[in-house]
């Protein structure tokens, strides 16, 4: 029964897109702190890190976003379930925060990749969701 639950968990992650399995969960109202640090995935257009988070929203539900760093220069996208990016911002060069604010067009898993502009962009950030 384990080999057969091992091979049924090797086959998910084959199957499962790359860009969307390393990720940690969010609620609406919540704020998280992170860092970009060596080790965490590239994207393969740019080379630069990322970390990935997923939140459940409503159709029709309005959120806002804001991504805030004082170490690298914020680049904030907000992706559908499928890992299509809806919208995505840049940094405002005063604030060192990048924000999104949009009313969700369906119910279900959405993906926020954190990100920096710039490829060799490391450091802590805050990603805060209302």
């Amino acid at each position: 029964m384990w080999r057969f639950i091992g091979q049924l968990t090797l086959l998910t992650l084959v199957i499962m897109p790359s860009t969307l399995l390393a990720q940690s969960t969010i609620q609406v109202g919540e704020t998280r702190v992170g860092s970009l640090s060596e080790g965490d995935k590239r994207l393969p257009l740019d080379g630069s890190l990322y970390d990935r988070y997923v939140f459940e929203g409503q159709a029709g539900q309005r959120i806002k976003i804001e991504l805030t760093s004082t170490s690298f220069e914020p680049y904030l996208a907000l992706m559908d379930r499928d890992g299509t990016e809806l919208i995505s911002s840049s940094a405002d060069a005063d604030t060192r925060t990048a924000r999104i604010e949009i009313t969700l067009s369906y119910t279900g898993r959405y993906h926020i990749r954190v990100n920096s502009l710039h490829k060799d962009g490391t450091g802590r950030y805050t990603l805060k969701i209302q």
